[in-house]
C-alpha cells in the first residue's frame, strides 16, 4: 500500500513539474508614462485642464478632470510624444522622447515593450524633473514631475 501511495504522489509531482505555467501577464512594462503635477506657490494644488492632447492622436479619456497626476500614452510605433495641455488661459507643451525595445517573454505571449531613456525635447511648463527615464511598473512610480 506504501508502494502505491508512494508512487502515486511522486508521478504526481512528475506530472506537475512537466506542465509549463505560462502566464503572459506578468509583463511589468506599459505604454504609459507618469506624470504628477504641482502649483508653485498654491497652497489648494487644484489643476483642471480645458483638455489634453496627444499631436497625431487626439484627446486624452478624462483630461477634463481635476488632475494630480496623468498617465502619459507613448506611441509604439514613434520616438517621440508631444502633448498639448489647453487651459482657458495659456497653453503649456510636452514633447517626450524615449527608445523602444521589444521583448518576448515566450514564444505563446504576446511581445511586450520596453520604453526606456525617456527624456524631454521641449517643455513649456515652469520647471520639470524627470524622476524615472524607464515605464516600468514595479520601481518607477513617476516619470515626470510637472510645475505649474
Amino acid at each position: 500500500m506504501r508502494f502505491w501511495l508512494f508512487f502515486l504522489s511522486f508521478g504526481f509531482c512528475l506530472f506537475e513539474s512537466c506542465n509549463e505555467i505560462e502566464d503572459c501577464t506578468l509583463d511589468p512594462y506599459g505604454n504609459y508614462a507618469v506624470a504628477t503635477f504641482d502649483v508653485l506657490n498654491d497652497e489648494v494644488q487644484i489643476i483642471a485642464f480645458d483638455s489634453i492632447i496627444l499631436e497625431g492622436f487626439g484627446r486624452l479619456p478624462g483630461d477634463q478632470d481635476t488632475l494630480i497626476g496623468l498617465l502619459l500614452p507613448l506611441p509604439v510605433e514613434n520616438t517621440e510624444a508631444v502633448f498639448h495641455y489647453y487651459t482657458d488661459s495659456s497653453l503649456y507643451s510636452l514633447a517626450i522622447t524615449y527608445k523602444v525595445q521589444p521583448l518576448i517573454y515566450a514564444l505563446s505571449c504576446e511581445a511586450a515593450i520596453r520604453f526606456y531613456d525617456l527624456d524631454t525635447s521641449y517643455h513649456s511648463f515652469d520647471s520639470l524633473v524627470i524622476v524615472g527615464s524607464e515605464v516600468h511598473f514595479d520601481y518607477v512610480p513617476i516619470n515626470f514631475e510637472i510645475y505649474l
